[in-house]
């Protein structure tokens, strides 16, 4: 989120949007870099920038809660003009409202999802994403989880690690400079 956000700034977009699903774990680390983002580029953090939507299942419909929420900051003196979403499926229901709100992207709002799924480059605008390096993760936790396997009766086997891994940007049509 802290790249998502430096990008926005760079795009002289300031007033961001913060789209989180409660249900789903790492919101503490992705407020976080949204907030050290902002702080960082001298930026004011702005509380009701954040907005977190109960997304439990793909299945279930956000829709007018999302819809309500977005409106409600479009229509305030100071609109935001950026929005990350974090995830790709709220991305494309954010798509959907933006434009029956008549929003245009990226003229009016810039949008980043997060996960670059297979159909981020076939919506209209294509959607620029925060891709993860899932191969390499993949690849750590099975490596993690056969330490752990071998260690598994020795005590203390359960030591926790942290690992930082590269995220990149993938640019396409959803944002762009003022």
């Amino acid at each position: 989120m802290y790249q998502a956000t430096e990008e926005m700034i760079k795009n002289r977009r300031e007033n961001i949007i913060l789209l989180l699903c409660k249900d789903i774990g790492g919101n503490v680390s992705r407020i976080k870099g949204y907030k050290d983002a902002l702080f960082n580029a001298g930026v004011p953090f702005k509380e009701e920038n954040i907005i977190e939507i109960s997304y439990s299942s793909p299945k279930d419909n956000i829709d007018d809660e999302l819809e309500s929420k977005i409106n409600t900051l479009l229509n305030k003196p100071s609109a935001p003009n950026a929005l990350l979403s974090t995830t790709d499926t709220l991305s494309l229901k954010v798509l959907h409202i933006l434009n029956k709100l008549k929003v245009k992207i990226p003229d009016d709002m810039n949008l980043i999802g997060f996960s670059n799924t297979p159909f981020a480059n076939s919506l209209n605008p294509s959607l620029t994403t925060i891709t993860q390096p899932t191969q390499l993760m993949a690849e750590k936790s099975v490596e993690l989880l056969l330490q752990m396997l071998k260690k598994k009766n020795k005590k203390n086997y359960f030591e926790f690690e942290t690992f930082f891994l590269d995220c990149s940007i993938e640019h396409r049509k959803s944002t762009s400079s003022l």
